[in-house]
């Protein structure tokens, strides 16, 4: 699992149910929607939230399978 938090001003923009920025700078943030897209791609999922002036994501990944894991089963 990746988790991240930080502080917030305790406003949150959406769009629909997404989470957007208002920042408009060129090369501000991530992306929430590259983070879900790559998350979605290794059947992962993301989780976003936020409460008073914490914002929280957590990217969980499933694990995978090694040699040594699946000959000790």
């Amino acid at each position: 699992m990746v988790r991240v938090e930080n502080t917030f001003d305790g406003v949150l923009l959406r769009d629909g149910d997404r989470i957007v920025t208002r920042q408009r700078e060129r090369g501000h943030g991530y992306g929430l929607r590259n983070i879900e897209t790559a998350a979605l791609a290794y059947n992962g999922t993301v989780s976003v939230s936020a409460d008073d002036r914490w914002f929280s994501l957590r990217v969980l990944f499933p694990q995978q399978e090694t040699e040594t894991t699946s000959a000790s089963a």
